[in-house]
């Protein structure tokens, strides 16, 4: 009988030393010759560099006779036994370096190698799918965006642009534009009028041209090819707007669907929209005139920040259906800018709240912008009703009441929140036997304030609410500023934020002594305090009037005092009410000539520069007092008590700047004449601070790159 090898069973001829099979050494001993039984076999090893094929088991015996074993998966390598002794022979214990020995260490061997490749396939297929993700293989994608784009992340999601020819793709934010400088044309071409079964979702675009639905009541053609001039640009919000423009389409009484026109920009926006008005009424509605704010059907409105949201207000009166009587109804619609310039309006968003809505005369229905916030716009609503109010010994007396509600739409959501609600208070008055004789009223009224979620409540008090939180932030009897004399109104009709403090004020009586700024924790100072006013017979703080302007950071510029006596005083107060004096007086009396010269002229918000005449120059001064520029043409836009035109510079970020200014400067230098004469096809030009002449140098910024560069690729510092 040959010998069987120990390590693949195959049976080998007598005297055979080496198998023929595997090259294994054979035990020619005695137990060598009983056959291996086939419980494990042992697998070639495997290399670490790559995986091989998996190899068909070799024939094991599995009786004196060997038979062909069934192929098998592969499995982990098993130590490889040695053979049974035959009966009544004692068992022989391999020696080191036998063939049992070799089988156990190849079997270790074999079982570290397949774990060291299982580990090392893991790890590639993770590493793979790591690097398929950011964009590594073909795909060619950025795994992080360029530093000038995420140096000031916008709140709203970004949107991927894709250069034409180009498989790469790059984040753009879709809040914030490139351009530091934005021309506003005097002229605004008519949008194409929308489909009047579409008036949830119409859209517009001052460039595109589309032809309009066959119902409409009138050809696109027409009004997208007609203009209208510029009267004037508003600031609503962080936004600025131009008046709606009839482009015709309709009766233009209010009962049909006429297509308004108007220009918009916003800080997203790197040139102005065209949005359009048009098929608002359904059914039998019939526009009213009732906006407290405008002369037209409509008002517009917007939220604050780097990306707000424009509205249109109207109200409506739908007519009387059978039993059912003629009722008033208030819609907001919002607007949808995209980055090529388009204009979609979307739904109309109810903002009644009142039941008894019933269409009258007597009710006088008005509505009316009230204030705005980076997430919500404030809409004021009023109306009147009469009311018996009870009187001791005789018949309730009639009493007309005013109310006043104050709603919220929120621009995430468009979901209407009313907030609060105003009314007249009537109260019986007495005389001293007794009888009636009077009736003693209060009335409720909301002012604007133009400043970001904050808006001015009278009734027995003056409250300052802030919209997000729906709480007042200002509490103060009516007579406040002089607490001594109880019939005294303040007749506050502003205020302004400087850091946390607030300083409500009126804007025909400002006087130093009694124009208080109050801290969150209801303390206050006067603003003759702040300044270091100092009192004299002949100049009280309580009859001193003074003014101011506001700069980005929340600081005042506060002037008083006159020029031509040595007495005007520029006083720059810090958003921490620290108080530092801009040159003294005596300094300024010799500037002007004793007020022959204008002295301060303007402020530049954005940069915190002011702008002065003095005897011979026009020039540029910094908060401390040092010389900026020897020359400028423009003054910014500024507010010196213009309410409804002015936004809230705390958050805002750009400039507006009149260009008629530049052409018609005595003292403009060649260079900037020219410069603003390349202008003169725009009235009106926003930056984001430098002047757009050039002429007056910016923190950051040459006056030349400023001039030659007006689109120049900057990201402005984030409103908020």
């Amino acid at each position: 009988m040959g010998t069987f090898c120990t390590n693949c069973g195959k049976e080998n001829e007598p005297g055979t030393t080496f198998c023929v099979n595997c090259g294994a050494r054979l035990d020619i001993g005695t137990a060598a010759e009983v056959p291996q039984q086939p419980t494990a076999q042992p697998q070639p090893a495997v290399q670490a560099v790559a995986p091989q094929p998996a190899q068909q088991a070799a024939p094991a015996p599995v009786a004196p006779q060997p038979q062909p074993a069934q192929p098998q998966p592969v499995q982990p390598v098993q130590p490889v036994q040695s053979a049974p002794a035959a009966p009544g022979t004692p068992a022989t214990p391999a020696a080191p370096g036998s063939p049992d020995d070799g089988g156990k260490k190849k079997g270790r061997a074999g079982k570290i190698a397949a774990i060291v490749i299982a580990v090392i396939v893991v790890v590639g297929v993770v590493a793979g799918l790591l690097l398929w993700k950011l964009g590594v293989f073909g795909s060619g994608t950025e795994a992080t965006a360029p530093a000038s784009l995420t140096a000031a992340p916008s709140a709203s999601a970004s949107s991927s642009s894709r250069t034409p020819g180009s498989s790469s793709t790059t984040a753009t934010p879709s809040a914030r534009p490139a351009a530091t400088r934005v021309s506003l044309p005097d002229t605004i071409p008519c949008a194409p009028a929308s489909s009047p079964s579409a008036s949830s979702t119409a859209s517009s675009s001052a460039s595109a041209s589309s032809s309009s639905s066959p119902s409409s009541t009138s050809s696109s053609s027409s009004t997208a090819s007609s203009t209208f001039p510029v009267s004037g640009w508003d600031w609503r919000g962080g936004a600025l707007v131009t008046e709606l423009h009839s482009c015709g389409g309709g009766s233009g009484s209010g009962d049909t669907n006429d297509n308004y026109s108007f220009g918009v920009w916003t800080p997203r926006l790197q040139s102005v929209a065209v949005c359009s008005v048009d098929s608002v009424l359904q059914g039998d509605e019939k526009l009213i005139n009732s906006a407290d704010d405008t002369s037209s059907y409509f008002a517009l409105t917007a939220t604050y920040g780097d990306d707000p949201t424009v509205y249109v207000l109207y109200q409506l009166k739908v007519k009387a259906t059978g039993t059912t009587p003629e009722s008033v109804h208030l819609y907001a619609q919002p607007f949808t800018l995209g980055d090529s310039g388009s204009c979609t309006i979307g739904q109309r968003i109810d903002l009644n709240t009142e039941e008894d809505n019933v269409a009258s005369d007597k009710q006088n229905y008005r509505f009316s912008r009230a204030a705005a916030s980076e997430q919500s716009i404030v809409v004021e609503k009023s109306w009147r009703t009469r009311e018996q109010i009870q009187v001791n010994g005789r018949d309730p007396v009639s009493q007309d009441i005013d109310h006043v509600q104050l709603v919220a739409v929120n621009k995430s959501t468009n979901a209407m929140l009313p907030l609060q609600t105003f009314a007249t208070q009537a109260t019986p008055r007495y005389g001293s036997s007794g009888g009636y004789s009077g009736m003693d009223v209060t009335n409720a009224s909301v002012s604007p304030l133009q400043l970001d979620g904050k808006y001015l409540a009278k009734t027995d008090h003056y409250r300052i609410y802030d919209v997000d939180s729906n709480q007042p932030v200002f509490d103060q009897p009516l007579n406040f500023c002089d607490a001594s004399n109880a019939s005294t109104d303040c007749s506050i009709d502003r205020a302004a934020v400087i850091g946390g403090n607030v300083m409500p004020y009126s804007n025909g009586n400002m006087y130093l002594g009694t124009t208080r700024v109050y801290s969150a924790d209801g303390s206050s100072r006067s603003m003759a305090e702040l300044v270091g006013f100092q009192e004299t017979e002949n100049a009280k703080a309580s009859r001193t009037s003074f003014r101011f302007r506001q700069f980005h950071d929340g600081s005042l510029l506060v002037e008083y005092g006159n020029y031509n006596d040595g007495t005007h005083h520029v006083v720059h107060v810090g958003a921490d009410l620290a108080a530092t004096e801009l040159l003294d007086a005596s300094q300024w009396q010799h500037l002007t000539d004793s007020g022959r010269s204008k002295g301060v002229t303007g402020i530049n918000p954005m940069t915190g520069q002011v702008y002065a005449q003095t005897t011979d120059e026009s020039i540029v001064i910094d908060l401390a007092g040092n010389t900026v520029s020897h020359d400028y043409t423009l003054l910014p836009v500024s507010d010196w008590g213009k309410l409804t035109d002015s936004p809230d510079v705390n958050v805002t970020n750009w400039q507006l700047w009149d260009m008629i200014q530049a052409t018609s400067s005595s003292s403009s230098s060649s260079s900037s004449s020219s410069s603003s004469s390349s202008s003169s096809s725009a009235r009106y030009v926003l930056t984001t601070g430098a002047d757009p002449t050039g002429v007056v140098p910016t923190p950051g910024a040459s006056s030349g790159a400023a001039s030659s560069s007006p689109t120049a690729a900057a990201t402005p510092s984030a409103s908020r």
